[in-house]
């Protein structure tokens, strides 16, 4: 996969929501179910930024960061998320993006 056909954050955005709804279960398990979810290859999540950290999970965690400043995720503890009632409004529009 290249850098032009690479999820970007915004990507993952939609996907995340699916999950929020679990509520309780740590970031790390809620990253590879949307990984799953979107069947990422395995090029794309062996690849790695500078600190080390997978691309697919550091883009996962930003989309968190963004959704949870949006007040669209809460965060009841640190690497937990759970959709908000706004959440969940915007979840059942099915947008196609989220900017």
């Amino acid at each position: 996969m290249t850098a032009r056909n690479r999820p970007t954050i915004a990507s993952y955005v939609r996907r995340r929501f699916a999950y929020s709804t679990m509520g309780g279960i740590a970031l790390s398990v809620e990253c590879e179910l949307v990984a799953n979810n979107m069947l990422l290859p395995e090029e794309v999540r062996a690849e790695k930024i500078a600190s080390g950290e997978h691309r697919y999970m550091n883009r996962i965690n930003w989309a968190c960061s963004a959704l949870a400043t949006a007040r669209l995720l809460d965060r009841p503890s640190r690497g937990h998320y759970r959709i908000t009632e706004d959440g969940r409004t915007v979840d059942r529009r099915n947008l196609a993006s989220y900017s």
